[in-house]
């Protein structure tokens, strides 16, 4: 029995160290899956041309920076843009192009179902949201105005572009 017990331990000793990136490589995907539930972590579908990205990472309670992509919501509908401008930045128009804090985010549709946005100061718990598309319906357009912190719901990261 004891030549049974040593044999079995001296071949585990070989498979272990001939499987151990395998096995290391299951443990840490696991754990991974384990911390992406606990952590509120989605895939999202976004289904609009205002991004460029198809498919997201949601990472829910994870307060967006300027630059990242934004999900919010509005009048009880998801949507997703990029936050360009925080409380402070001057919103300005120049020649029918609309300026967030000294940057160029794009020509504002000469449509009559649409009214731009004002010159004037993102207040304090707003955040001005745009697209990438200039026929995007956005913090532009007075019809969506500024973006209250609390619609905010997260940060998201773009994982997949389609043309």
């Amino acid at each position: 029995m004891t030549d049974y017990l040593i044999n079995w331990l001296y071949n585990f000793k070989i498979w272990w160290w001939a499987n151990c990136k395998t096995v290391l490589c299951w443990i840490l995907g696991i754990s991974f899956v384990f911390v992406v539930l606990k952590a509120n972590i989605r895939i999202m579908i976004a289904n609009t041309d205002s991004i460029p990205y198809r498919i997201c990472l949601q990472l829910l309670k994870v307060k967006p920076k300027k630059g990242d992509i934004c999900i919010f919501q509005f009048r009880g509908f998801t949507f997703i843009k990029y936050l360009v401008g925080e409380p402070g930045d001057k919103i300005e128009i120049i020649d029918n192009e609309i300026y967030v804090g000294g940057k160029k985010i794009g020509p504002i549709q000469n449509d009559p179902r649409v009214t731009p946005t004002k010159h004037r100061v993102v207040p304090e718990g707003y955040y001005f949201m745009a697209g990438t598309n200039p026929q995007s319906l956005d913090c532009r357009y007075h019809e969506i105005g500024l973006i209250p912190e609390s619609d905010i719901e997260s940060k998201a990261i773009g994982l997949v572009k389609f043309k």
